[in-house]
């Protein structure tokens, strides 16, 4: 499958531009776990804390780039 140039141009503004409302609501929570201390402190990574690695070095490791949402149902 060979992708339009329109469309590789719209994976490139995924990056730069949060208007997607699931992207924008991952960046907040991404911001929301390496900026807390005690969630840092509790992922115990101890080979991360002894190279004194930074909040964002837990991103790929112990914080997923990825979230889950379960299915809902809309009809009963």
């Amino acid at each position: 499958m060979e992708l339009t140039p329109k469309q590789i141009q719209i994976l490139r503004d995924l990056k730069t531009n949060v208007d997607s409302d699931d992207i924008h609501y991952k960046e907040i929570i991404k911001q929301t776990l390496i900026e807390n201390d005690l969630i840092i402190y509790l992922l115990n990574n101890k080979e991360l804390e002894d190279m004194g690695a930074d909040p964002s070095d837990y991103l790929g490791i112990n914080i997923l780039p990825y979230y889950l949402i379960h299915p809902t149902q809309h009809n009963v």
